[in-house]
Parts: C-alpha cells; sequence; structure tokens
C-alpha cells in the first residue's frame, strides 16, 4: 500500500506545479515500498530460527526422527518469515545505517534513470520516500546543490520523515515543497519560457 493516495498525490501534483512556476526546479517526488532486498535479512532471521528450533527438538528428543525436526525446521523458517513479512516487524530487522546506506543508493540510481540529470540547467531536484524503512532522500542537481550542500536539505528531509512517522506524508512533503519554492526561487529564478522538462506526476514504484 502506497503512502499516498489519489488525493494526496493532487496535492503533490499542485504544490511541484507551484513551485516550479516560481524557480527553474523540476522536482520529482517519488515513493517506493522499500529500497535494497528486505526480503534476504528476512530469509537469513527465518532460516537462523528454523535451524535453531531443530536443534532445541533434537537437544531435548536426542531419539526423536530426524525427519520431525526437518519438519519442526521447516515449518518455523516459514511461519517466521511469514511473521516478518509485516512492516511494522520487518523494520525492524534493518539496521539503521544500513537503510540509510540503501534509501541513498536507490535515490541516486532513480535520479539517473529518470534523467533529472539532464535538465538544461542542471536544476533536477528528487525527493524520495521509502516506505519500509520510513526514509527520506532529496538530491539536488549541480546548479543546485553546489549551493545548497547536504546540509541544505536536512531540516526538509527531517520534516519528510516526521510526517511519515506520523502517518501525514503528503502533508509533509507539501509543506516542503512550499517551503522549498522560496529558497529555489532566490537560487535558481525562472530563466526564459520556463518549460516544464520533467512530469509533475507523483511517481510511484508501488
Amino acid at each position: 500500500m502506497s503512502l499516498f493516495d489519489a488525493s494526496d498525490k493532487q496535492r503533490i501534483e499542485a504544490a511541484i506545479t507551484a513551485l516550479e512556476t516560481r524557480t527553474a526546479a523540476e522536482v520529482v517526488v517519488a515513493v517506493v515500498p522499500h529500497s535494497g532486498r528486505p526480503w534476504l535479512t528476512r530469509a537469513f532471521v527465518a532460516f537462523a530460527c528454523g535451524l535453531l528450533a531443530a536443534v532445541l527438538l533434537l537437544d531435548a528428543r536426542p531419539s526423536a526422527d530426524a525427519r520431525l525436526a526437518l519438519l519442526v525446521e521447516v515449518a518455523v523458517t516459514f511461519a517466521v518469515f511469514a511473521l516478518f513479512g509485516v512492516r511494522a516487524l520487518e523494520r525492524h530487522l534493518i539496521a539503521p545505517r544500513h537503510a540509510a546506506r540503501e534509501v541513498e543508493a536507490h535515490a541516486f540510481a532513480l535520479f539517473a534513470r529518470r534523467g533529472l540529470y539532464r535538465t538544461l540547467g542542471h536544476t533536477g531536484v528528487l525527493i524520495l520516500l521509502s516506505e519500509l524503512e520510513r526514509r527520506a532522500v532529496i538530491l539536488g542537481d549541480e546548479a543546485i546543490h553546489t549551493r545548497l550542500g547536504d546540509e541544505g536539505w536536512r531540516a526538509h528531509i527531517d520534516a519528510i520523515v516526521s510526517a511519515v512517522r506520523d502517518g501525514r506524508a503528503a502533508d509533509g512533503v507539501v509543506g516542503v515543497l512550499g517551503r522549498l519554492t522560496d529558497v529555489l526561487a532566490e537560487i535558481a529564478p525562472p530563466v526564459g519560457a520556463n518549460e516544464n522538462e520533467l512530469p509533475n506526476a507523483v511517481l510511484d514504484e508501488s
């Protein structure tokens, strides 16, 4: 299930349009269910639990049939794998540093794949939300990043993450887009016809 419903997406698209009329920035908002491959961690934990269950069974009942131990191992493995498929639990399997790296890597890959580096003024901006990790990344192309740097995005990223955790993801993104309008209007004012080079629709990879 995506962080945004149809109404949320309309609000965000309207905020992007409003921002781009006052600036040369080309903003893309994207939401993804997860970054990296969280199922690998689930599989490892599930296998470890299944193996432990089988060992404990054989330790408690040395005469137990090995086929029973195997059956227990398989059952526990599948049960634990399914249990940690619940997002609230799966999230706890991901180390914070690993989550940060994965979401940032996903953002850079998406920035390149969607051509945000190809805008005429190098003014592309990506706002990526990764649902499972409850993290956000904002990337700006050269003309904007050289003025803002990583720290220039920090407060805006924190505002989005806080809103996501409060169940107000769309409010967080719309609020940040509003605040970024003044910032980007100063460092990247519109030039010439100020054509819209990238779609304003929310990119939803759910």
